[in-house]
């Protein structure tokens, strides 16, 4: 690590999630469900098989940065984020209704995200208009 390491506040993951949802919008996919931590985020995310997952991560991290960057000055180190991820592709549908899960269930999520809701059954139900929520926690 280049600094200190880099917590984000409550606008800053607010401003994050906007900008994962301008990037679904504007790349083609299907954020299924995004949480912003202060120091991590999670997204679960559909594309088509020619995109990689160094891909998505690479455009989610940059389209964000450039949007802290316009507001916010650079972390010490000189970016907001890792170098790396996790970047696993879900082989079913069983497993992304776990990851949405996990992902829904995060600890003290500044900023939450999804398409869809698990049931106690299972199955994930459209969410009223996917809304974003912020949580001051």
């Amino acid at each position: 690590m280049k600094g200190p390491p880099v917590w984000l506040n409550l606008d800053q993951a607010e401003v994050v999630l906007v900008q994962f949802r301008e990037t679904e919008q504007y790349r083609g996919w299907e954020i299924l469900a995004a949480a912003v931590m202060a120091n991590h985020f999670h997204l679960v995310v559909g594309a088509p098989d020619t995109v990689s997952s160094d891909t998505l991560l690479r455009d989610f991290k940059s389209y964000a940065s450039r949007t802290l960057n316009k507001r916010w000055p650079r972390p010490q180190s000189g970016t907001w984020w890792t170098e790396s991820g996790s970047r696993r592709s879900l082989p079913d549908e069983w497993a992304v209704e776990n990851a949405v899960r996990y992902v829904l269930n995060q600890e003290r999520p500044l900023a939450v995200y999804a398409k869809h809701e698990p049931t106690e059954r299972g199955t994930l139900v459209p969410r009223a208009g996917g809304i974003a929520k912020a949580s001051g926690d």
